[in-house]
């Protein structure tokens, strides 16, 4: 069953999380389960992360192998939500996003 993942992150800046995206993104693309990041930013941090992926287990499974070694301690894991559908656009239908 997909999931979606809301991180709220507590102390993380625009610089690093972008440091961070450069860094993981093209991993990210390529995990197992992988379906949308999206991020915001308001004021100079990370105010929220949420994800899609196939299941739970591929979303902890990235999350504890990739995320949380370059996060500060205390950082939350994120709440995960059983998704009932998920429709995604034609590849090329999105203009602007990577």
């Amino acid at each position: 069953m997909a999931v979606m993942v809301t991180y709220i992150p507590d102390g993380i800046s625009e610089q690093a999380y972008v440091e961070m995206q450069s860094a993981l993104a093209q991993k990210q693309r390529d995990a197992r389960g992988f379906r949308l990041h999206a991020g915001v930013v308001d004021s100079g941090s990370l105010q929220t992360v949420t994800e899609v992926w196939d299941s739970e287990e591929d979303a902890r499974f990235w999350f504890d192998e990739n995320v949380k070694p370059n996060l500060p301690a205390g950082v939350p894991t994120g709440s995960y939500q059983e998704l009932h559908s998920v429709i995604v656009p034609r590849p090329g239908d999105v203009e602007g996003l990577d």
